[in-house]
């Protein structure tokens, strides 16, 4: 009866040990910081303006979709425009036309805001990549009147995507 034992014992011990496992565990850490990126593209000649007869000089002209932003972002955020300086460049030096001359409005908007050197909220919209909502187009709206001669003015439009 002894060996029966001894034998079950050692029987059910291999088959014990052969179930033997280890295992260790390990924390793996994100360190995920707060993204924000807003990619600009001109949308054709969307950010040229030509005035060649008076009504578009009085009344001003409309570029719709002239600029296409697209936002990616971890985190809610918000676009803000304004200009890099007060007054429209001709040949280099200011010109003494400003910057509120031109206006800009997401176009699914209906309000243009002049553009200043101050920002201005565009718009907002909630995390995620450059698809969706978190890609818009831009309308411009410009307004010389008849006091600036004749010429090439130029202006640089800032976009600024932050924390909402």
């Amino acid at each position: 009866m002894k060996s029966v034992r001894l034998l079950a014992f050692l029987f059910f011990a291999s088959c014990g040990a052969a179930l033997a496992q280890s295992s260790q565990n390990e924390t793996v850490t994100l360190n995920l910081t707060d993204v924000f990126d807003v990619q600009l593209e001109a949308v054709g000649n969307g950010n040229v303006f030509t005035f060649n007869d008076p009504g578009t000089y009085e009344t001003g002209t409309v570029n719709s979709g002239a600029t296409r932003l697209k936002v990616r972002s971890n985190r809610d955020w918000k676009i803000m425009v304004s200009t890099a300086t007060d007054y429209f460049q001709k040949g280099g030096v200011d010109s003494g036309m400003p910057s509120g001359i031109l206006a800009a409005k997401p176009s699914s908007g209906s309000t243009f805001l002049p553009l200043s050197l101050s920002p201005a909220q565009l718009t907002t919209g909630g995390r995620g990549d450059a698809t969706g909502n978190n890609t818009f187009t831009v309308d411009y709206e410009a307004k010389p009147g008849f006091a600036y001669e004749g010429g090439m003015y130029t202006i640089v439009v800032q976009y600024t995507v932050s924390q909402q």
